[in-house]
């Protein structure tokens, strides 16, 4: 793997850590939270992290598929 590669696949890793570090986070949150609507607003960030987990490791998968 190239050095250039190597720098993007860690990146990559390194945004797929703190996106997972935001979805634990929202996911203690919402145990936390006493109101429907609390809950509501907690699970939606919950989910878009969820999201954003996802399309970091596709990324990833392309990237390391790329010769």
């Amino acid at each position: 793997m190239s050095q250039s590669k190597e720098k993007l696949v860690q990146s990559f890793e390194e945004l797929f850590s703190i996106e997972k570090k935001a979805h634990d986070y929202y996911q203690e949150l919402l145990l936390e939270k006493e109101t429907a609507h609390e809950k509501e607003v907690i699970q939606g960030i919950h989910d878009d992290e969820e999201r954003h987990m996802k399309i970091v490791q596709d990324i990833l998968e392309i990237i390391k598929e790329v010769k």
